[in-house]
């Protein structure tokens, strides 16, 4: 069974994100590395320290069976916008593999696009990196639609690589420009 549960500042919870964090065989897919050097995560305290959760900002772990398997956010008032326009910027990690490849991410996307329709919102915008073509496979299959390129965005394997925003329209109604 998969559950949602608002992120909570425990030691369960940041152990959680920091394990993934560290992972080097995730990690790059969702951390961006801004200067040519290997991905370091912060420090437990660190990452406690910086947690954010505010009328606008909503974080959620992610449960399969019990466990904890990923994490989700919903920002209402992300100030990096492609399109400057009201929108909920996202971002979700399966950080456990074997948890991985199981509908457990379109499940997360109706849960934040009723969210988001909850609150009158009517446009989700999100980030890919260029290199992480499974996300963009399943994003484009949500009906998400590339609206920009950020070049030069992040740093992986000897280059910089592209951020690619995508958009959901939550309505037929052209009110999202």
């Amino acid at each position: 069974m998969i559950e949602f549960k608002k992120t909570e500042k425990t030691i369960e919870h940041y152990e959680k994100k920091l394990k993934w964090l560290s992972d080097k065989s995730i990690n790059y897919l969702f951390t961006p590395q801004f200067v040519a050097k290997e991905i370091t995560p912060p420090s437990l305290i660190e990452m406690m320290d910086s947690f954010s959760e505010s009328e606008k900002v909503f974080n959620y772990m992610i449960y399969l069976d019990g466990e904890v398997v990923g994490d989700f956010h919903i920002d209402y008032d992300f100030d990096m916008l492609y399109k400057k326009v009201p929108s909920a910027w996202i971002g979700i990690t399966i950080g456990e593999e074997s948890a991985r490849g199981q509908g457990i991410g379109t499940y997360v996307m109706k849960f934040i696009e009723e969210h988001v329709k909850s609150r009158k919102i009517n446009r989700i915008e999100l980030g890919v990196f260029e290199f992480n073509e499974k996300a963009i496979a399943f994003y484009e299959k949500l009906g998400y639609k590339r609206i920009g390129e950020i070049k030069g965005f992040t740093y992986y394997d000897g280059s910089y690589h592209s951020d690619f925003r995508y958009e959901l329209r939550l309505n037929d109604e052209n009110d999202c420009i």
